[in-house]
């Protein structure tokens, strides 16, 4: 399915997260799984992403922390497979540096957090995979890439993600024009 994942690797620099790059089969089909975030959050509040977080101390390293993370806020369940990692991005509002952590789930069921999820999306891999599914743009005043997931807007840190997996499956690597460096 991938052909460029490479290790998990920490951020440098800044507060540390790990962010699970789900991918959930269904019937054999790859599936994405996003989160929009509960609009009572202190950050990002309402925004599309994925399930993840800061790391704990007892956190081995960042792909314990995005399973954890995941199966707190998805109340997932199960085998959850780490293939790799994605190369680390920080958001600019928050100054977050994110480890995208790259697993496949099968079948999977969601019993979502209701203080941290207000909506579980599961996108086909295939719209991610769409060459212009990325488009340039800006959200509050911040250039970057855009994507629509199930008619929400994905932007920031969550798109230069998605485009950076994109890249990776299409066998370019990761994304060599990065289009501003928020969320």
């Amino acid at each position: 399915m991938l052909k460029v994942v490479g290790p998990v690797e920490p951020p440098i620099g800044g507060e540390e997260a790990g962010v699970l790059v789900l991918v959930a089969l269904r019937g054999g089909l790859p599936y994405l799984v996003l989160t929009r975030r509960s609009r009572n959050l202190g950050r990002h509040p309402g925004e599309v992403s994925f399930p993840g977080g800061m790391r704990h101390p007892e956190d081995m390293d960042l792909a314990v922390t995005a399973v954890r993370e995941a199966r707190e806020e998805l109340g997932l369940e199960g085998e959850v497979r780490v293939l790799g990692g994605l190369p680390a991005t920080s958001t600019m509002v928050t100054g977050v540096r994110m480890v995208p952590v790259v697993a496949v789930v099968e079948d999977p069921s969601f019993r979502p957090n209701e203080a941290e999820v207000d909506e579980v999306l599961e996108v086909p891999l295939e719209e991610v995979l769409r060459p212009e599914a990325f488009l340039p743009g800006e959200v509050l005043g911040i250039s970057t890439y855009t994507f629509f997931a199930a008619s929400n807007l994905v932007w920031g840190a969550t798109a230069r993600i998605l485009k950076g997996l994109a890249d990776a499956v299409a066998g370019s690597g990761p994304s060599g024009s990065r289009v501003g460096s928020s969320s």
